[in-house]
């Protein structure tokens, strides 16, 4: 909930970061973070920004992960260091590249848990924060381990059961539970392609390239 509780027990952990606007990048910024351990936050932007401040504070956020572009259509005023998507497009080098493919595609799972310190995270450990609509209020903070998102993964795995050749398209965005349970973690197993098509939602031209999908045999 959204207690002093909850600042207390950030603390404890990793560097805070948070999220606005529903960027196909973030999807590897989430990952990434908890490769590393750290600690995510989707913030809801639809909100005001004395809401979303009201959010960074709560949780204790030191950093916000976000886009030009998103920023210069909205009018936002956070209390925190932001950080753009745009800055590390040229960032990777030529051996982060070799490194990530020998990790993908050559070394063994265990080797790259071990490297990572995976094997570390134990289920009940903090993976997320999802803030309430705060319809009635102030908006909570909903704290979710790694075994909640997991078993949601495992849950959805059963009944789509999503293969390689699969595409899945997020039309919901990331700080609602299904949009970052489904569009973020539930791909994972299966590597299906993952499309997040807020851009396209709010232009009122999602269904027309749906209408082009066929289901594959």
């Amino acid at each position: 909930t959204g207690s002093p509780n909850l600042t207390v027990q950030l603390k404890n952990g990793s560097t805070v970061l948070a999220s606005t606007a529903l960027d196909q990048n973030l999807r590897i910024a989430f990952t990434g973070s908890a490769f590393n351990d750290r600690l995510t936050v989707n913030l809801n932007y639809t909100v005001s920004s004395d809401v979303m401040n009201a959010c960074i504070q709560m949780a204790g956020i030191e950093h916000v992960v976000t886009s030009q572009k998103f920023l210069s259509k909205m009018e936002l005023k956070l209390d925190a260091k932001l950080v753009l998507l745009e800055d590390f497009k040229d960032k990777p080098t030529a051996w982060d590249k070799a490194a990530c493919f020998l990790q993908s595609y050559v070394l063994p799972a265990w080797l790259v848990e071990r490297s990572l310190g995976l094997a570390k995270v134990a289920g009940d450990d903090l993976l997320t924060i999802i803030f309430t609509s705060g319809s009635t209020g102030t908006p909570k903070g909903v704290m979710l381990t790694y075994a909640n998102v997991g078993s949601n993964v495992e849950a959805i795995n059963q009944v789509v059961q999503l293969r390689e050749s699969d595409v899945l398209i997020g039309v919901l965005p990331f700080f609602h539970s299904f949009g970052y349970t489904v569009t973020v973690w539930t791909p994972c197993p299966a590597f299906p392609a993952v499309f997040a098509a807020a851009s396209v939602m709010a232009s009122g031209r999602v269904w027309r390239p749906l209408r082009a999908l066929r289901p594959a045999n």
